[in-house]
């Protein structure tokens, strides 16, 4: 009877550590995904930001949206590496850290010709600007599948489901 009971015993706390891995996972998960989406919608509003610095001819605050931009990115940077991983995050861990340096290259690189610019500044510099942006910006896609890619494996790993993106 008491090797039943203490059989028992030991299920019920593996059932229980089982659930609260999952738990922790579902909240690592959701971590990473709040500083994706944040930084989405500050790289949004600084897309804003350059399309009315072109059209006012006044460059400085891209320049000072870049910085901000770099800030935020760096904040979160030191924030994942003093994350525990949980639950076989590592490589989830690694895609989003490998992505936010993707994003410090570009918010220095791209932005940083913005700042540059003047309101005298020739239609061909503001394209030229344009253009490196754009160029800068293009791995993107890449560094997002992967991140991806590594929170679908972790999730299935776990045993969740992600939540679907919402159509814009």
């Amino acid at each position: 009877m008491k090797k039943y009971l203490l059989l028992l015993l030991a299920t019920g706390l593996i059932i229980a550590g089982c659930k609260d891995t999952k738990k922790q996972a579902i909240e690592f998960n959701n971590k990473l995904s709040a500083i994706s989406d944040s930084l989405y919608s500050r790289g949004k509003a600084a897309g804003v930001v350059i399309n009315e610095a072109i059209t006012n001819k006044d460059f400085a605050p891209v320049g000072i949206a870049g910085k901000k931009l770099e800030a935020f990115v760096r904040e979160k940077i030191e924030a994942v590496k003093g994350m525990d991983n949980v639950a076989g995050s590592e490589n989830l861990k690694a895609a989003m850290l490998d992505f936010l340096e993707y994003e410090i290259k570009v918010s220095r690189e791209a932005f940083g010709p913005f700042g540059e610019l003047k309101a005298e500044s020739t239609e061909e510099e503001v394209q030229a600007a344009i253009t490196n942006l754009m160029d800068k910006s293009k791995d993107e896609t890449t560094f997002m599948v992967k991140l991806k890619t590594a929170q679908s494996e972790f999730a299935k790993r776990n045993k969740f489901e992600i939540a679907k993106e919402k159509s814009e």
